[in-house]
């Protein structure tokens, strides 16, 4: 072979080692850049709350990736009406750096006092397939919410002749989340001599109503014998629970 082809042969063979040696450095390159970013959050997060109150949960992301990403987070479930508000909502997750953000919930009384709601809280990659990168738990437990209300199954004025009595009935229910102690009294602007009491012959009565529970009482009212007829009587019904006072008239 002569020095020229001898020169040939050897640039030949130097390139296609080079292309090799290119085809190596692309794959490795492309392996780099499309690892999968590695994230971590915190684990579940518990708190409480009374319905209609609010409370805040802390999360934390970490980037345990190879580089800086945007994520978006969100949540999901039955109870995830009780999300108010997710701030911040989204941004960038550096490489050096973690992501903190706070869930504002507030329940409403839907659920018994006592119980606890799980809300799922997922971070998203912001862009691309918006894919799921990791997800964790808020545990909301409920706690008491009092009311009650009272009726009347009688409408309009009612009459009673001097020197009798009579009875109306009404209704006492507890329209809180959970099993509540009720004390009932009665006040009225009634002349001297009138009386009222409840069917039992109290004028105060405590009564123990589970959630959604009511009881039915009779109210009478007796009217003095010989006395000026009065033509209208307000009567003014309390409902005390144990730490809320309604008043219902």
């Amino acid at each position: 072979m002569c020095i020229r082809d001898r020169c040939l042969a050897a640039v030949i063979k130097t390139l296609q080692h080079h292309k090799i040696v290119n085809k190596i450095l692309i794959k490795i390159f492309n392996l780099v850049k499309t690892t999968p970013s590695a994230y971590s959050i915190s684990s579940s997060v518990s708190v409480s709350a009374e319905p209609f109150g609010e409370t805040t949960a802390r999360f934390t992301v970490k980037n345990e990736g190879n580089t800086d990403f945007n994520i978006v987070i969100n949540t999901a479930g039955s109870k995830n009406s009780w999300v108010q508000d997710i701030e911040p909502s989204n941004g960038e997750l550096s490489l050096s750096g973690n992501y903190v953000f706070d869930i504002l919930v507030s329940p409403d009384n839907s659920a018994s006092a006592g119980t606890v709601h799980s809300i799922t809280v997922r971070v998203n990659e912001q862009g691309g397939s918006g894919s799921i990168v990791c997800t964790s738990t808020l545990e909301v437990t409920v706690g008491q919410f009092h009311d009650g209300e009272i009726t009347s199954t009688g409408i309009g004025d009612f009459k009673i002749e001097p020197g009798n009595s009579d009875s109306f009935p009404i209704t006492i229910k507890n329209t809180g989340n959970g099993p509540d102690s009720f004390s009932v009294s009665i006040s009225a602007n009634e002349p001297s001599g009138w009386s009222h009491s409840f069917d039992s012959g109290n004028t105060n009565l405590s009564v123990f109503l589970k959630s959604s529970g009511f009881i039915a009482l009779l109210f009478e009212q007796f009217v003095i014998k010989n006395k000026e007829i009065i033509n209208k009587i307000d009567l003014k019904f309390l409902i005390l629970l144990t730490s809320l006072l309604l008043v219902i008239c």
